[in-house]
């Protein structure tokens, strides 16, 4: 959160969420539009630090849609 060079490829997601998913305690979904083959969620997230400090934030996330044999 408080790095502010954009995350760019592959792995720079995997080290986003490694960091993220250890220190995130909570998640709501505030809005979600599918359209075709995309998915975006916006999530409001609460985060807690490993010294002690509390933020909330919205997260934009952008999925591709995949159909199974099951749809």
């Amino acid at each position: 959160m408080t790095k502010t060079e954009p995350v760019i490829g592959k792995q720079g997601y995997i080290e986003v969420i490694n960091r993220f998913s250890k220190v995130f305690t909570s998640m709501q979904v505030k809005a979600m539009i599918i359209q075709a083959d995309k998915a975006c969620v916006v999530g409001n997230y609460d985060f807690k630090f490993p010294d002690g400090k509390e933020i909330n934030g919205n997260v934009a996330e952008i999925w591709p849609v995949k159909k199974t044999n099951n749809q």
